[in-house]
Formats: C-alpha cells, structure tokens, sequence
C-alpha cells in the first residue's frame, strides 16, 4: 500500500498539526508541521505506512497457527504443504518420515529451483535434526553460528531418487547473502545437503517483509516477485535463494498460510 491509496487529512492541537488516515479501519496520526513541505509530510505518511504493514507481516509470523501452506514462486503455486495425514503417500515414501517426527509436514513440489531439477517429495519434521543424521553429513550443532532451528527437511526427487536434506538455522549475518529491505526482518537461514554431506550452493534466507518491501527490493535485485498482482493475503514469510557462489538470486518464494 502506499501513500496514493490514502485519504489523508489534517487536524490541529495548538500549535501542533498532525496528518491522519485509517488503513484497513485502524486510525492513524502523523505530525506534519506547517513548517515542512507537504512532499516531507508525505514522506513521513509514507514511513508510518510501511512500519504499519511491517508489523502486520510480523504478525502473520508470530500468529501462524496452521500447518498448511501454499508456496508460491514466480507466480504460481509450486508446493503444498499439509499435514502427514492429509496427503497420500506410497509405502517407499512412508519411509521416508522420520520415526517420531514431530508434526511432520508433506509436500509434493516442482523442480521449481535449483538444486532440485524436477517433482519431488518435502518432509518436515519440526524439531532440531536428530545426532544420527548430523553425523551421517558429517556435521556437529557447534558448525551452525546461528544455532539449530527446530526443523529440517528430508527431500526426495522423483526421478532419480536423490535425497537431499535440508538443515536450518538461525540467521547469523556472518553466512553474508543478500541484503535485505529496511522493512524486513531475516529469521532463518538454510542449507541443502547431499547425503555425502556436501552443501548446495543455493542457500535459503526466510525473510519477514512486507509485501511492498520485497516486490520493491525483487526489482532492484532483478528477481521475480513470488506473488501473483492481485494476491491480498499476507504471506507469514518469504522465501530467497541465494547463490553463495555467484552472490546472485536465485528464486524467491511466500508462503501463505491456508485454514480450514
């Protein structure tokens, strides 16, 4: 949203004058001294604006309740993400779910970014990845700064059958990456794993933003916006990947959360 989409009028207290608007039915006031230009008054509407959507986004975040997911990329729908129960899976793929995962999450994507290069299958299990698989990659917590976060991922791609595993962690600046938009705030960072325990190039940055900040900041860092022109919800994270080698992105996806 931005300044144009508003009515803004102006009140006076004394000597204090201040410019007022309501979004989305929320009042809200500005001081808009007679002394500045009506360009500085709507400079600071327009700073109010995006700390107000800013911390709508923060609480699609610190809400979110469900377990279902849409994710977009470019434009469309590239996975669903549901709850275990809710998907039908084969005996092979059952195997797959870590014994006692804890509310473990399927999703059925495309080959949508690299590095997978077709369909597959994403399972989540939301806790910190057991010992038995950081040994398997050769990894100890102590090698993740930011500290592990409390899910991981199990990948599988169709055709080959090649697993990947993805482990996340807290944001910790040292990683480098991208620099993301004042209005945003990065949560986690994640890494993709071969079963030898390499690590992809294209690492994930998970961003709280506002949609404004991340189509604007999409264009300056010639990406394509995730969301379709005319999606109103509000995605509860964005999604980069970000080539560590290049230092160039690679995709960026949202994440809208689906009740009911």
């Amino acid at each position: 949203m931005n300044v144009s989409d508003l009515t803004i009028t102006y009140r006076s207290d004394g000597e204090a004058r201040y410019a007022c608007f309501t979004i989305d039915g929320r009042y809200s006031e500005v001081p808009a001294p007679l002394e500045i230009s009506e360009q500085d008054h709507i400079a600071i509407v327009q700073s109010r604006l995006k700390d107000i959507c800013m911390a709508d986004a923060y609480s699609a975040f610190t809400e979110k309740t469900t377990l279902s997911d849409d994710v977009y990329c470019e434009g469309v729908v590239v996975r669903e993400d549901r709850p275990l129960g809710e998907v039908s899976l084969t005996e092979d793929e059952m195997a797959l779910v870590p014994v006692g995962a804890s509310q473990p999450i399927v999703g059925r994507y495309t080959g949508y970014r690299p590095p997978y290069s077709g369909a597959g299958l994403s399972i989540y299990d939301q806790r910190q990845p057991p010992q038995e698989l950081l040994a398997r990659l050769n990894k100890t917590a102590s090698d993740f700064a930011g500290g592990l976060h409390n899910w991981y991922a199990i990948k599988k791609d169709d055709a080959t059958g090649t697993i990947f595993y993805k482990l996340v962690e807290n944001y910790d600046d040292s990683h480098g990456g991208p620099v993301f938009p004042e209005h945003s705030d990065a949560i986690w960072t994640a890494k993709i794993y071969r079963e030898n325990g390499e690590a992809d190039k294209n690492v994930d940055f998970f961003v709280v933003a506002t949609k404004e900040a991340m189509r604007d900041w999409c264009n300056e860092n010639s990406a394509i916006y995730p969301l379709p022109q005319d999606e109103s919800r509000t995605p509860w994270i964005f999604g980069v990947v970000w080539d560590s080698e290049a230092n160039t992105v690679t995709a960026v996806k949202a994440y809208i959360p689906i009740h009911g």
